[in-house]
């Protein structure tokens, strides 16, 4: 993957945490909260691979460095 994609991919990963974020306080607002810190914990994750992808870091060659290290 190249820089234009690794950038394209931060931002598919930030919109989708965007709108688990929003499904998010609408749940609060149903009082579903354990469907709330679901989506809020997915969003999280969205936005540390984003984070990830903008240093050019795939998520699973993470996730393999830290299984062998």
């Amino acid at each position: 993957m190249d820089d234009k994609d690794f950038k394209a991919l931060a931002l598919v990963r930030l919109d989708r945490a965007k709108e688990l974020y929003i499904e998010s306080k609408e749940l609060v607002k149903m009082d579903s909260y354990k469907s709330a810190n679901n989506r809020a914990f997915y969003a999280i994750e969205k936005c540390i691979k984003a984070l990830l992808a903008t240093q050019q870091i795939a998520s699973e060659t993470l996730l393999i460095m830290m299984i062998f290290m």
